[in-house]
């Protein structure tokens, strides 16, 4: 009889030491615990009203923790072993301030409210928690209420609660969104904005629907226009740039996308500009364009490209280089006047191109430009690739940057050579001719002293001097004319005679091979053929219609230069008398010709006419 009773007592202790029932994770783990260490003691001297607590939290699906007695010692639910994170397990039996010292001053004067009997609730409350070994925000909804004992005495602090965190995470990134959405729809709106790029939205037949201000600004179209319906591209595009936006409209239907791609475009006053297009389908049946107005840069490019063709095609040399003297540029100019290609030279420096004697002129210029001065018309020398000299003009001048900085200098040099030359040839034919105008003052002084001499009347004197003036005259028209040849002793007998040649050769017969004079020689000779015509026109040959006169010379190759001989012979004159003075003429010709020119004159007074044999060394060819 006393078994059963016995057996009963037996089964409820069993019962007892599986205290919490049930086969969840805190449930064993509350059941496993060693309380003995904590200031709860075993679990059977746990009170009644605890273990009452404890079965109420297990199976509730919220988050929900005991803290009992006087150091708050936790016990808790599976709902707030998840909310713990790495505070689990360590944190079952831990007296809460050890648990979650971060948030102590926070729930402190919770506790001692609840203490006094007072319920606490927190709606959306910001926790800063080390659950995970940093601190983190966490956002609780709670309740804080009393735990009584069986004495009614207040012994713990039940806390019921559920974390809103992913709610206000996803609340934040909202609101991160919304304001990323309007920061993005103000930088749009600041483009849209924008004075340098035109927006325009087309449909899909084409049709300009809106366009900003910028655009209408740049093309002239109104929005009249556009609200017309008749706006379209092909109508603000030039005839030969159609295929290429037909093109790019192809592509659009295939890809969503359009260019980007430069064209011309046409402004409602039918004037040009070129610009850059870019856009994409925008999904609902609207087009969206870019549009740059590109215009500048197409007609720098354009004046770029006309200067490089300029410079170029130039006869001189034009020549960049940077600040250290680097040759950073070579038209075809400079290679054909120093004979370097531009591979060649390009990045050595510009002293290849100096004479060593004159290479102390390259830093004198450079630090003339880098104070932004102009080099004009320097000239010096310089060296070809073969190493002859070249003259050389040359003008340096300052290169800038876009900011105004001088970064080079540009060298155009022109090659002065044949100038110097000129002015070489010209220096002797200044001196050719100050010494001709000297011999000739000379000559004209000698005329007018022995005519005045020999004159007998003042009309006598004036006629024979400006016969022989006359004269000399002719003779240096011919040896202007043939001034690189000189005076030939044909043109000079042909000047003279010329007023009694009736060109049949009946009075004047002429023959002999070209003989160029020198100019002293000519001048001399032409006097003395002067002297000669006029004996003859007054006393000889031409002073009868019958007269004639014949010259004949020749030329001979002497190993000291060359020996000119001269004939002069009259026919049909009157009869010859040997005169007995010596006139003008006989003195001239002795004076200019034998002993001027270190010739020979001899003089043969013959009944049918006068004959001359003047001989006369030249110099060599």
């Amino acid at each position: 009889m006393n078994e059963t009773p016995t057996k009963t007592l037996a089964a409820m202790d069993a019962r007892a030491r599986e205290w919490p029932s049930g086969n969840d994770e805190m449930a064993g783990r509350i059941r496993t615990h060693d309380w003995e260490a904590t200031p709860l003691g075993a679990l059977e001297t746990w009170p009644q009203s605890l273990r009452s607590a404890v079965d109420l939290i297990l199976p509730n699906g919220f988050p929900m923790i005991i803290l009992w007695g006087p150091q708050l010692i936790q016990v808790y639910n599976e709902g707030y072993a998840r909310i713990m994170g790495l505070k689990h397990p360590a944190g079952l039996g831990q007296p809460t301030r050890e648990c979650w010292p971060e948030v102590w001053h926070i729930n402190e004067p919770i506790y001692e409210r609840v203490r006094a009997g007072e319920t606490v609730t927190f709606d959306d409350a910001l926790y800063p928690l080390a659950r995970n070994g940093v601190l983190e925000d966490v956002w609780l909804t709670l309740s804080y209420s009393p735990l009584r004992d069986e004495d009614g005495v207040i012994a713990g602090v039940l806390v019921t609660l559920f974390e809103t965190t992913a709610r206000h995470v996803a609340q934040r990134q909202r609101d991160e969104a919304a304001g990323a959405l309007q920061a993005s729809e103000e930088r749009l709106r600041r483009v849209l904005e924008t004075d340098a790029v035109g927006i325009l939205l087309f449909n899909h037949e084409g049709t300009l629907i809106d366009a900003n201000e910028v655009f209408l600004r740049k093309t002239g179209w109104s929005r009249e226009d556009i609200g017309s319906g008749t706006l379209d591209w092909r109508r603000m595009t030039p005839p030969e740039w159609v295929a290429a936006s037909e093109a790019q409209m192809a592509a659009l239907r295939r890809t969503g996308h359009l260019g980007p791609y430069e064209k011309e475009d046409l402004r409602k006053d039918g004037t040009r500009s070129w610009m850059l297009f870019a856009g994409r389908d925008l999904g609902d049946g609207t087009i969206v364009e870019f549009a740059i107005d590109t215009s500048a840069r197409k007609n720098a490019e354009e004046a770029e490209q006309r200067l490089a063709a300029i410079i170029e095609s130039s006869d001189d040399a034009i020549i960049s280089k940077n600040l250290d003297g680097i040759i950073t540029s070579w038209n075809g100019g400079a290679e054909r006047l120093f004979g370097y290609r531009a591979d060649e030279v390009i990045g050595k420096p510009i002293l290849i191109l100096i004479p060593e004697d004159r290479q102390n002129e390259e830093p004198k210029i450079l630090e003339r430009i880098r104070r932004g001065e102009r080099v004009n018309h320097y000239e010096t020398v310089r060296r070809r690739k073969d190493g002859t000299p070249v003259e050389i003009s040359l003008t340096v001048s300052p290169v800038k940057d876009s900011h105004g900085r001088i970064i080079g200098a540009s060298k155009i040099a022109r090659d002065i050579t044949e100038r110097k030359r000129l002015e070489e040839q010209l220096l002797l034919v200044n001196r050719e001719l100050h010494h001709r105008v000297k011999n000739t003052l000379a000559t004209v002084q000698a005329v007018v002293a022995s005519t005045g001499r020999r004159a007998h009347t003042t009309a006598e004197f004036q006629q024979a001097v400006t016969e022989r003036i006359t004269s000399l005259a002719k003779t240096h028209t011919l040896l202007i004319e043939k001034e690189q040849d000189g005076a030939s002793i044909q043109d000079i007998l042909a000047s003279e005679l010329a007023p009694y040649d009736d060109g049949t050769g009946r009075r004047v017969r002429l023959a002999g091979p070209d003989v160029p004079l020198p100019s002293e020689i000519a001048v001399a000779f032409g006097m003395a053929v002067h002297e000669l015509t006029t004996n003859a026109a007054k006393y000889g040959a031409f002073s009868l219609p019958s007269g004639r006169i014949e010259v004949a010379w020749n030329l001979e190759a002497r190993a000291d230069g060359r020996k000119l001989t001269l004939n002069w012979q009259e026919q049909g004159g009157p009869a010859v008398e040997v005169p007995t003075r010596q006139g003008f003429g006989s003195v001239l010709l002795q004076r200019a010709l034998g002993w001027q020119l270190g010739g020979e004159v001899e003089t043969t007074f013959a009944p049918d006419g006068l004959r001359v044999r003047i001989s006369a060394a030249l110099p060599p060819r």
